[in-house]
C-alpha cells in the first residue's frame, strides 16, 4: 500500500515539476503564413529555452457558421448590473490600469525574427514597375537586423504571392502575471 502511495506522489510531483518547468522557462513561438493561390498558416512552439523539438500546429480556416435568427430582446428586470455603479473616475482608472497591464504584457514578449517576402505582378509591366518603385523605398527604409522585408516584381504575368514569418520569445509566467494582478485589482475593487 505504501509503495502505491509513493508511486502516486512521485507521479504527481513529476507532473507538477514538468508544468512549472514549461510555464517558468522561456518559450519560442513561430507564426508562419504563406499565400500562393491558397492561404497556409501554421504555428510552431518550442519550450525549454527553444531547445525542445518543435510542436507544429497547422491553423485551418473554419467554415462560416450559419447566422442564427435574432431573438427578440427581453427587458431584464431586477438589480442592475454591477458595472453600472462605477463612477467615471473609477472607469478612467480601470481603463488606465488595463492599458498598463497590456503594456506590461507586451513588454515581456520579444521579437526574435520577422521576415516578409512578397512577389507581385500586374497586367501591365509598366504598372508593376510603378508599384515596385513606390514600395521599394518603404521596404528598404523599414529594414532592421531582426526584421527583413523583401519584394520581387513579376513583369511577365499577373500574380500575388507572399510569405510572412514572426518568431517570438517569452516566458509564460512573466506574460500572465500582469493579467493576474489586474484581475486581483478588479476583484478587490468589486468587494
Amino acid at each position: 500500500m505504501a509503495a502505491i502511495l509513493w508511486t502516486v506522489f512521485g507521479l504527481l510531483g513529476g507532473l507538477l515539476l514538468a508544468v512549472v518547468l514549461v510555464v517558468g522557462t522561456p518559450m519560442r513561438v513561430r507564426f508562419v503564413g504563406s499565400y500562393d493561390q491558397k492561404l497556409d498558416l501554421s504555428t510552431e512552439i518550442r519550450v525549454f529555452w527553444g531547445l525542445s523539438p518543435r510542436l507544429r500546429i497547422p491553423i485551418r480556416r473554419q467554415r462560416p457558421k450559419r447566422k442564427k435568427q435574432p431573438r427578440p430582446s427581453s427587458k431584464r428586470k431586477g438589480r442592475p448590473p454591477r458595472w453600472t455603479s462605477f463612477s467615471t473616475e473609477s472607469a478612467a482608472d480601470l481603463f488606465a490600469s488595463a492599458g498598463d497591464t497590456l503594456r506590461a504584457m507586451f513588454g515581456r514578449i520579444h521579437v526574435e525574427a520577422c521576415r516578409l517576402s512578397v512577389a507581385f505582378g500586374l497586367d501591365d509591366p509598366a504598372d508593376t514597375g510603378l508599384v515596385y518603385g513606390l514600395i521599394t523605398p518603404a521596404v528598404y527604409g523599414l529594414g532592421s537586423k531582426r526584421c527583413r522585408v523583401s519584394d520581387e516584381p513579376d513583369f511577365s504575368h499577373r500574380r500575388f504571392a507572399g510569405q510572412a514569418e514572426v518568431e517570438l520569445r517569452f516566458t509564460p509566467v512573466a506574460v500572465v502575471w500582469p493579467a493576474i494582478r489586474f484581475g486581483f485589482r478588479l476583484w478587490r475593487r468589486a468587494k
